[in-house]
């Protein structure tokens, strides 16, 4: 997600042309708001496991309140108005789920923006990078076409993500690199997984 926000104006452009220029703005906007979400709906399955519901529920209310009233006047602004409406409606669960969350299992927000830390210090290594040869472009090449910048990012991206989990500390990559290793096992060639689980 910060790749893709950092990359917005050579996704859309790429893909969809200059005409769309003014989409890249939201895209941005909405790339954080998935960040939240992909945080909120893992303590939606946690509160809905140990019987809490109707205390999601009104917090899923609030939500509805927050991006119906935001986006009515989001629009006036036009669709980057609209993805401030979605990020602070997203904002508002993600903060709201997670008081809820950690409360369920005793533990403090310490402990939850901690577990977050190997996905922030993660993403920021990819974003940075992104800006750095974002700004090469623009110094070097701003006549080539975007749409084979931004398939270079993306490769810069995986590059930098890889290299992250193998060569950061283990205590700012946490068990990412296990985790990936199990998930996608079937994608993995035995022997890198392998290696992963025995160095990771």
């Amino acid at each position: 997600m910060v790749g893709m926000a950092v990359c917005a104006e050579y996704i859309v452009i790429g893909f969809y042309g200059p005409n769309w220029s003014e989409a890249a703005g939201a895209l941005r906007i909405l790339c954080f708001a998935g960040m939240l979400k992909a945080i909120f709906h893992l303590a939606g399955s946690v509160v809905q496991a140990t019987g809490n519901v109707y205390s999601e529920v009104w917090r899923q209310f609030v939500y509805l309140i927050i991006i119906t009233g935001g986006t009515l006047v989001g629009v006036r602004h036009g669709i980057q108005g609209v993805s401030v409406a979605v990020i602070l409606a997203s904002l508002w669960l993600y903060l709201s789920m997670a008081q809820l969350v950690l409360n369920i299992f005793s533990k403090n927000w310490k402990a939850f923006f901690l577990a977050q830390l190997p996905g922030a210090v993660i993403g920021s290594a990819v974003g940075i990078v992104d800006l750095i040869f974002i700004a090469l472009f623009h110094l070097f090449s701003p006549g080539i076409l975007l749409l084979p910048k931004l398939l270079f990012l993306i490769g810069v991206s995986a590059l930098t993500l890889f290299l992250s989990l193998v060569f950061l500390p283990k205590k700012l990559k946490g068990q990412t690199p296990k985790w990936i290793a199990d998930k996608y096992s079937n994608y993995i060639p035995s022997f890198v997984r392998v290696w992963i689980m025995r160095n990771f």
